[in-house]
């Protein structure tokens, strides 16, 4: 009869538990199911399947009666561990994952302490940003996390059983009162996926709620200006810090909307082209630079890189916040006797343009969409791409055809 009890069905309970012992890797485990939903809890006894199986085939020889009683007694406790949980709880659902901490409690309450500790949500989440490579990256982790903390009040106390799909939209409806765009609001939704996901991985949990959650996404305003006034841009007279920003946009639109992290990094030139790993993707660009681009160098030349804006900045991050800044009062109104030039044409602009733009252009020339593919380093998505090398010639004639047509109206 002892065997019976290592697969005991508890249908007066809701929902309904089964318990059942198992083996994997040699050891046992009590596993704990709800709503076939397993968790499994380590009984610290080596026994192999086979040896399971034959002591719960034959559960009343001499060779089988001590370990049959061991296991007895461990399912008995864990009975009345759920008896205890159902009449605790009056009726409310548990999971199999409750059960199982529950249990491990009583059991073994230094390992629940620790694993109580590390199952922690915000310990784990500074932990996610301590191993952050990319000082960006981190920061707006570590953004995500002040609003975690100053809007919700119980965050001290969350484990990642807590991040639940009703949390998730808890924090996001408080988000929204501050953050009223969706992609804004998303951007800390992934960060705390990513690390509910670095948490599954190590083994701290394998609760996951975004199966039930779905991040909301708005489609990106386009951020390409037509050539008429990208040209006025390219071309109007400008002098001071103006001209000194207007110069850094065009010159990331002719080196193909390189990023302002990676323009920031650039220390030289092979032969008459650039090349670099983009920061984002780790990709390698090699990008011919044309005479448009290289007065602008040689204008703007570095000690500590290929550019002085390494000699002025201590972080590319602060030099993108600045020449967006500045970019912005170029794009603005005319205010007043002295005023920005820009008259209005561009508020919104940013060095984000500079790579929307460029891509825009070429399209409009009817460049090969392959071509403008590899010149901004996307995939083609096509099993087709692992056997085909790219004739790089083609990205540097799509670049000076994109050139002239914004410079010289020379389609």
């Amino acid at each position: 009869m002892f065997h019976l009890l290592f697969h005991q069905r508890f249908t007066h309970f809701k929902p309904m538990v089964t318990l059942k012992v198992v083996s994997h890797n040699d050891s046992l485990y009590l596993q704990i199911i709800q709503k076939r939903k397993p968790a499994r809890l380590a009984l610290g006894i080596r026994c192999t399947k086979e040896r399971l199986a034959e002591a719960q085939a034959s559960p009343d020889s001499r060779d089988n009666v001590s370990l049959m009683r061991l296991l007895r007694q461990k399912v008995v406790k864990a009975e009345d561990i759920l008896y205890r949980m159902e009449r605790e709880l009056d009726g409310m659902d548990f999971t199999a994952d409750d059960v199982k901490r529950e249990i491990e409690r009583e059991w073994y309450p230094d390992k629940a302490r620790r694993r109580e500790s590390a199952n922690l949500f915000l310990p784990r989440f500074r932990d996610y940003i301590s191993r952050c490579n990319k000082p960006r990256t981190a920061q707006l982790y570590k953004c995500t996390l002040s609003r975690i903390e100053a809007l919700m009040p119980e965050a001290d106390t969350l484990h990642f059983e807590d991040i639940t799909p009703e949390w998730l939209r808890r924090f996001e409806a408080r988000l929204a009162e501050t953050s009223p765009g969706a992609n804004a609001r998303g951007i800390h939704l992934r960060n705390i996926r990513a690390v509910v996901n670095a948490a599954i991985t190590d083994g701290i949990t394998d609760y996951y709620a975004f199966r039930r959650f779905r991040i909301r996404h708005e489609a990106t305003r386009k951020r390409a200006m037509p050539v008429e006034e990208l040209r006025r841009l390219l071309t109007m007279e400008l002098d001071g810090p103006d001209a000194y920003y207007r110069d850094m946009f065009a010159l990331m639109f002719f080196l193909i909307g390189i990023n302002t992290v990676d323009l920031y990094a650039l220390k030289g030139m092979r032969g008459d082209r650039i090349e670099y790993c983009r920061s984002k993707t780790g990709k390698h660009y090699s990008i011919k630079v044309e005479p448009e681009a290289m007065e602008i160098i040689e204008r703007h030349r570095g000690v500590n890189g290929l550019l002085d804006i390494a000699d002025r900045w201590g972080s590319s991050y602060y030099y993108m916040m600045q020449c967006n800044h500045m970019l912005k009062g170029i794009g603005a109104p005319r205010a007043g006797r002295g005023g920005r030039k820009g008259e209005g044409l561009w508020p919104e602009i940013s060095t984000y343009w500079a790579r929307h733009t460029w891509a825009s252009v070429a399209i409009d020339l009817d460049i090969p969409r392959e071509t403008v593919a590899h010149a901004l380093g996307h995939s083609l998505n096509d099993v087709t791409e692992i056997y085909i090398s790219f004739n790089p010639r083609k990205v540097d004639e799509a670049n000076r055809r994109v050139i002239d047509w914004v410079l010289y109206g020379k389609r």
